[in-house]
Parts: C-alpha cells; structure tokens; sequence
C-alpha cells in the first residue's frame, strides 16, 4: 500500500492526476484505513472540482490580482524544481518495483 501511495505522490506532483487516483485506489485497496491515502485522494478531487469549475478570481476588466504571474509561481514553489520533481518521481517508482504489491 505505501508503493502505491508513494507512486500517487510522484504522479500527483507532475500533474497526472488520473494515474495519480489509480495509484491510490491500488493503495487503498490493500489498505482501505490508510489515512494518508484516504486524505491524498480527498485533495485530488478537491483539486479535479476546482479545476472544472470557472475562476472566480477574473472581474470585468480581466484577472483580479495585477501580478498574472504569482499563481504559476506559486505552484512551482509547493512542488519545487522540475529536476526535484523528478527526482522524487524516480525514486517513488524504484521504490514500487522494488516492492510488492498486495
């Protein structure tokens, strides 16, 4: 369960969210009380609604805030860089074929 749930964690923080949730029904499957898990696939269908539903953050002369660029940043930040993001991928995937699953 944990391969799983690390496998969801690296797909999750580049932005593959389906493969993501297949991940952490897998996990949840061979652990259904794993609270990890459980809160993991709560946030990625928070993330999947607000995705889908419209911005709220544009008014009538365009985008709220004068700095178009903070959200981007923002995101970048809570995952870090790119070389990072993989990295952690990489490692989450030898992890899970080193391991087997339930």
């Amino acid at each position: 369960a944990k391969a799983h749930y690390r496998r969801a964690q690296a797909l999750s923080a580049f932005g593959r969210v389906a493969e993501a949730e297949e991940a952490l029904e897998r996990a949840l499957r061979s652990d259904p009380s794993s609270r990890e898990a459980n809160a993991m696939r709560s946030r990625l269908r928070s993330q999947r609604g607000a995705a889908a539903a419209p911005s709220q953050s544009l008014t009538a002369e365009g985008p709220a805030s004068k700095n178009e660029s903070a959200a981007p940043q923002a995101a970048d930040s809570r995952t870090g860089s790119p070389a990072q993001a993989e990295a952690h991928v990489t490692d989450a995937l030898l992890e899970t074929d080193g391991e087997t699953a339930a």
